[in-house]
């Protein structure tokens, strides 16, 4: 982050919540080294909030925004890093030519703990066909921007809608929040390293990751701006599918039918033929199994 080269005035806001590792020393020396520039702000224990019976990060988080004083907010996450020392510079000369674009963000290459190899690392956008403009739709079927790639105007509001709250995650939400106030676009360059598989939310099984996603649409519609709101009904009965999908591969057969039921109560019925075939063909082939094994 302090190798960026840039023609603006910047400041860092290092966000800490009393984490039990050594992260507040080492934010609080960097302060010291560099004054003008680093300010650490934190949160108490007691502040943090639970969502969906797991303590979260989310005040910690709303904390950090809220004392950004700048015109553009870039995000990056600890576990995360830049790769590009021209970046927050490419992306705020964009913003300031595109007044009518709320948001830049751009490709990341994904490593894990056992893989440093950037040269032969995935990316996020492994095909990388992502068009560069007019993709506001696709952020109602899924998050399509590594957090860390992100810069977006300064529209933190006083007073977080509701949403805010409930949700499982706070990104995906808050660049459908920023949707309301113009456009987005995506660069193809990857300047930033995504590092995967080494937090809470990785370790779990897909239906777990995916089951907050479903949850999220429940509430969507709350920040949606209107020009998206027609793509609601199919994004759900999508992201309805892949849930269902992972909870056959998991064998958890009785789960997967629970949720076809209700898929099919609140979903357009023209997306759950196949899935009622192999679900139905899955869930025989596990009671013929039990059967044989009793004889």
């Amino acid at each position: 982050m302090l190798s960026q080269q840039v023609d603006f005035d910047i400041e860092v806001i290092i966000a800490e919540d009393y984490s039990t590792d050594s992260t507040l020393q080492i934010a609080q020396d960097y302060q010291t080294r560099h004054p003008a520039l680093i300010r650490v702000e934190q949160s108490g224990r007691e502040e943090k909030l639970i969502i969906n019976g797991r303590m979260t990060g989310r005040h910690n988080f709303f904390n950090a925004l809220a004392k950004c004083r700048g015109k553009y907010i870039a995000l990056l996450d600890g576990d995360d890093y830049w790769i590009d020392k021209f970046k927050l510079q490419k992306q705020v000369d964009f913003l300031e030519l595109h007044p009518d674009y709320s948001f830049v963000f751009h490709n990341a290459v994904l490593i894990s703990n056992n893989q440093n190899d950037l040269a032969h690392a995935p990316k996020f956008h492994a095909n990388d066909h992502l068009a560069t403009e007019d993709i506001d739709d696709l952020f109602v079927y899924g998050n399509q921007a590594p957090t860390s790639s992100v810069v977006f105007r300064n529209n933190i509001p006083q007073v977080w809608p509701e949403i805010f709250y409930k949700a499982g995650f706070a990104d995906w939400p808050l660049h459908i929040f920023n949707l309301n106030y113009g456009k987005a676009f995506y660069m193809h360059e990857a300047m930033s390293i995504y590092h995967i598989g080494s937090g809470i939310w990785a370790k779990r099984a897909m239906s777990e990751q995916l089951r907050p996603m479903v949850e999220f649409y429940d509430y969507m519609g709350e920040i949606l701006p209107d020009r998206l709101k027609n793509e609601l009904p199919n994004a759900l009965a999508e992201k309805w599918e892949s849930l269902i999908h992972a909870l056959v591969e998991e064998k958890r057969y009785f789960a997967a039918l629970g949720s076809l039921f209700r898929h099919l109560r609140i979903s357009p019925v023209f997306h759950t033929k196949k899935i009622w075939c192999r679900l139905w063909l899955f869930l025989l082939k596990k009671i013929r199994g039990k059967n044989e094994g009793a004889h």
